[in-house]
């Protein structure tokens, strides 16, 4: 009767525990060259929130592909092995680094060519290294607005001036874009 008891609880566990995990997707409305937000847990993303009321810290570029759901994104230092810059991430791995694993959806109000030209010109951008400074590379909500401004389309509403001293330009911060007519957040 123990074994028999023992078995019942355990077998189910085994069973769930060697079942294959899902991969994160999408919602429906949602293709490539459309934006993902997330607020992170890293010291850029407290900066970030203490200047924007967007409530995200982080925006990338959905890229879906027969394979899977990638996000084209700029990041200091996400890496284990340091890369810092542009890079292309599964899906899955930009929702780990989100806090509580929350992401938000949002369309870019575009035709389909324009959205491949947006994934296109953020896939020209691999290996970019991070900066706020524009003459030294791309941080993630410059990427998202330089992608689609090359694709005809404008997302930002402005630019924000703060006082850093490594700030000197106005940066686009996610209230810059989640505030943008051309964008539809999708549930």
């Amino acid at each position: 009767m123990r074994h028999t008891l023992c078995a019942g609880f355990l077998l189910p566990a085994l069973l769930t525990a060697a079942l294959p995990l899902q991969a994160a997707v999408p919602p429906p409305g949602i293709q490539s060259g459309d934006l993902v937000f997330r607020d992170g847990g890293e010291a850029i993303s407290d900066i970030v929130r203490s200047i924007d009321n967007s409530g995200f810290s982080h925006v990338g570029i959905v890229d879906i592909t027969p394979e899977g759901t990638y996000v084209i994104h700029a990041t200091p230092q996400e890496h284990p092995d340091g890369i810092s810059g542009v890079n292309r991430d599964p899906l899955d791995f930009f929702i780990e680094h989100a806090k509580d694993g929350q992401v938000a959806w949002y369309a870019v109000q575009a035709d389909s060519e324009n959205h491949r030209r947006a994934r296109d010109n953020a896939l020209a951008q691999l290996g970019t290294p991070f900066s706020i400074n524009p003459q030294d590379g791309l941080y993630c909500t410059q990427l998202a607005a330089d992608t689609w401004q090359s694709a005809g389309v404008t997302i930002i509403t402005g630019k924000t001036r703060l006082s850093l001293p490594l700030a000197e330009e106005p940066l686009i911060l996610p209230e810059n874009i989640t505030r943008s007519p051309q964008l539809r957040r999708i549930p």
